[in-house]
């Protein structure tokens, strides 16, 4: 194995992540695909390699320490949140508007909170500070949160977090947001898709000589690996619903190095294999979406798979 990849597993082997041989065989394969079949970077392959052993060994990012002796943050007000650095240090005082079904062993509560500013995710870790629960529709002082972002999304992760229940009532702000409920009747497309990586552009790329052609950037070496759905969510009226990543690994646990996975150990018929994996994970659930519009579709903000109560 690689050297700077051995040297990444004993990092987090002191920390005390155990890891198994097929682990490592998988660890190992995907440095040497990346960059050996695909000429990649070798810092930028590196950096892949750790996403993999996060995602694949469910780890957090690290968090800075809070001082024994720390005073409370000051309060911040959700939607100035996002500006924050990743794993920055944060003090809300927020409602939980929704708990969601948690899609790893390892987390404890998954839920969206807001207060008269916005909404934002927040997810809890079964080893964290505060033992207990989240309440729907209960409101809390949250401090020494941290800020994470996944997909460019804000969420807040409260590992060492201390909570306090908020004994007043908190009024969320109400958002041009839709809740859209309905059976996922038809999944137009799903699957992999290349991703421009130019800094904010994340166009989908198409295979051209030499690499990968953006329409706004030109041959791009690299691409950024993604997974999208488009479905039809059949309820009061049908809608067509796009599903992101984050979406998709938060319904189903599917994620995108899963996705890699099956293209990876399935050289001829990988995308397909993705494609068919969604398509049933997916096809004929029922459906809670939070959602903006989007060029005539539902963009899904969050989501949830529902259970209507039976007819009489």
């Amino acid at each position: 194995m690689n050297d700077k990849v051995t040297a990444l597993l004993d990092t987090y082997r002191n920390k005390g992540t155990e890891f198994t041989v097929e682990d490592l065989d998988y660890f190992e394969t995907l440095w040497n695909r990346l960059t050996i079949e695909f000429d990649v970077l070798e810092d930028s392959a590196l950096r892949s390699v750790e996403s993999a052993i996060k995602t694949r060994k469910g780890i957090t990012s690290s968090l800075p320490s809070v001082p024994d002796d720390a005073d409370d943050l000051a309060i911040s007000p959700i939607e100035k949140i996002g500006n924050c650095a990743k794993m920055e240090p944060v003090a809300v005082i927020a409602k939980m508007v929704k708990l969601f079904p948690p899609n790893h062993p390892r987390m404890a509560q998954v839920g969206i909170i807001g207060d008269a500013t916005g909404t934002c995710k927040i997810t809890t870790w079964k080893n964290a500070a505060n033992p207990e629960p989240f309440v729907e529709g209960k409101c809390y002082e949250i401090q020494w949160a941290n800020v994470d972002f996944y997909n460019d999304r804000v969420q807040l992760i409260t590992t060492q977090a201390e909570v306090k229940p908020w004994k007043e009532d908190i009024q969320v702000k109400r958002t041009d947001r839709d809740t859209l409920t309905g059976f996922i009747t038809k999944v137009l497309s799903a699957g992999m898709v290349n991703r421009c990586p130019v800094e904010k552009c994340r166009k989908p790329l198409t295979v051209c000589a030499g690499g990968y052609f953006c329409t706004d950037h030109g041959v791009q070496q690299q691409s950024i690996p993604d997974l999208r759905a488009r479905v039809i969510l059949d309820g009061e009226t049908a809608r067509i619903v796009y599903l992101n990543a984050s979406v998709i690994e938060d319904l189903t646990g599917f994620s995108v190095s899963d996705a890699e996975e099956v293209v990876r150990t399935q050289p001829v018929g990988g995308l397909f294999a993705v494609e068919k994996r969604l398509h049933d994970l997916i096809f004929g659930r029922a459906l809670m979406v939070h959602s903006t519009p989007m060029n005539e579709q539902a963009f899904a903000q969050d989501a949830a798979f529902i259970t209507f109560p039976e007819a009489a």
